[in-house]
């Protein structure tokens, strides 16, 4: 029996919702251990940057999703056709489709991250805790795209 088209749309899903999550990890410990100068919590910056994915990256990740398929759609690469795979059902297309789909989670997450080194290095976060000056940063910093 051939696996369903539902099953790859929802496994793509589940596999970059799990990119997201595991990437937040990677930056919540990075930027906690970065800002050891003063008490920092890991915790709070995951927690930002689920807030901060949850509202704003969704949209971008939404556009940048956009985008792609129209690129992929005038190239005509029939493979990365989203949500189509084949008759009959092709693992092989699945397997291109979420790679991509992993590509665009990453692309999302490394704005913001990129966004709160330079706002390190500019010298506005004075602490190790978010203040609104360094969100409103991380905010426009994710709009400049």
């Amino acid at each position: 029996m051939l696996p369903s088209p539902r099953l790859f749309d929802t496994s793509k899903q589940a596999i970059g919702q799990g990119a997201f999550h595991g990437l937040n990890i990677v930056l919540a410990l990075a930027l906690g251990w970065w800002t050891t100068e003063v008490e920092a919590d890991a915790c709070v910056w995951y927690f930002l940057s689920t807030v901060v994915d949850s509202t704003v990256g969704l949209l971008l990740l939404a556009g940048i999703v956009v985008l792609a398929d129209r690129l992929v759609r005038r190239k005509q690469w029939r493979s990365l056709y989203s949500g189509e795979y084949g008759k009959p059902p092709r693992v092989s297309y699945w397997a291109r489709q979420a790679a991509l789909f992993v590509g665009q989670v990453m692309l999302v997450k490394v704005r913001p991250a990129a966004c709160s080194q330079q706002d390190h290095d500019v010298g506005t976060m004075e602490t190790a805790h978010p203040t609104p000056a360094s969100l409103a940063l991380l905010s426009s910093c994710m709009f400049s795209w």
